[in-house]
C-alpha cells in the first residue's frame, strides 16, 4: 500500500511539457493493481474519466479503480458503474470503509 504515488507519463522527446498524476493511494492485491482516488464534496463526472485513464494506463485490464467520497455521489453512480469503478461514499468510520473496500479487493 503507498500514497501520494506520483505517476509520470512517458512523452514523445519532442514534447518538452512533463505530465503527471497523483494517485492518492494505490493498493497492489494478488497480483492486482487498485488505484484509489479519495474526494471530498461535490464531484464532477471528469474525475472518473481521470481515474480510468490513469488506471487503465498503468494498471492494465486488469486494476481496480476506486473512488472514495465524504459526501454521497448519486449523480455520477450509474455512470461509474458503466465505467468499472467502484465508489465508496458517505462513509460514516473506518468499520464501514473497511468493510466496502474488503468486498471490492475480494471481487
Amino acid at each position: 500500500i503507498l500514497t501520494g504515488v506520483t505517476i509520470h507519463w512517458d512523452l514523445p522527446k519532442d514534447k518538452k511539457a512533463k505530465l503527471t498524476n497523483e494517485i492518492d493511494v494505490l493498493i497492489i492485491k494478488d497480483l492486482i493493481p487498485c488505484f484509489i482516488s479519495c474526494k471530498n464534496g461535490s464531484i464532477d463526472v471528469e474525475e472518473l474519466y481521470k481515474l480510468s485513464t490513469v488506471a487503465e494506463r498503468f494498471g492494465g485490464k486488469y486494476a481496480k479503480k476506486i473512488l472514495v467520497a465524504s459526501e454521497n455521489w448519486g449523480s455520477v453512480a450509474q455512470r461509474a458503474k458503466e465505467m468499472d469503478i467502484h465508489i465508496i461514499d458517505d462513509v460514516k468510520g473506518c468499520e464501514d470503509f473497511t468493510k466496502d473496500l474488503e468486498t471490492i479487493l475480494k471481487a
